[in-house]
């Protein structure tokens, strides 16, 4: 068993570990998957051993994509998501043991492959460098920035469309602190 949990992701209907995959650049193809079963993984999972972590993780994500399983005629509104690890040591763990992969874990490994010259992360090195490294670093950097991205959506773009008049426009209260002068702006907050 791996000690990480970063690597692959599988989404499938069936569970099977069929469908979409996401890779982080380990140049395999999935044809090498562990014969363990999935009991044999909740036992490990759930014997209470820090330093043994299950190759598979598998949990239920919502069927966002209307996914329609061959042979049915509608779309399940869940699918299964099972994340394969890679192997990778954990720089940092949470509260119960797992992995963390927080945004400054995953810019930590990403590093920052925008940079001129790049600058690679922890991944560089544990997928053997060049090529694969790269890719490796790009693309958890790809998942850091979604992140971002999400964050700004649901915090602050949603929320301010909902509040704007029939003009397109947002108005707040301001309010003055008579004791230092200084304004702030509510309902909205739009000094964020």
């Amino acid at each position: 068993m791996d000690k990480g949990v970063y690597g692959e992701m599988h989404l499938s209907q069936s569970g099977q570990g069929s469908g979409g995959r996401f890779d982080l650049g380990s140049g395999r193809d999935g044809a090498d998957e562990d014969e363990e079963t999935e009991a044999q993984l909740e036992e490990a999972a759930n014997a209470g051993d820090p330093d043994v972590w299950p190759r598979h993780r598998a949990f239920k994500v919502e069927n966002t994509e209307g996914f329609i399983e061959e042979g049915k005629k509608k779309a399940k509104k869940m699918r299964d998501m099972v994340l394969v690890g890679q192997g990778m040591e954990p720089t940092q763990r949470t509260e119960k043991g797992w992995p963390a992969v927080s945004a400054a874990v995953l810019k930590e490994l990403a590093g920052d492959p925008t940079a001129d010259p790049p600058r690679w992360g922890k991944a560089y090195n544990h997928f053997g460098g060049g090529v694969e490294g790269e890719r490796a670093c790009r693309a958890i950097a790809a998942a850091h920035n979604a992140g971002a991205v999400q964050t700004m959506l649901s915090s602050f773009i949603l929320p301010l469309q909902h509040m704007a008049d029939r003009d397109s426009r947002v108005h707040c209260s301001l309010n003055l602190n008579t004791e230092t002068g200084r304004l702030s702006a509510r309902r909205p907050n739009l000094q964020n």
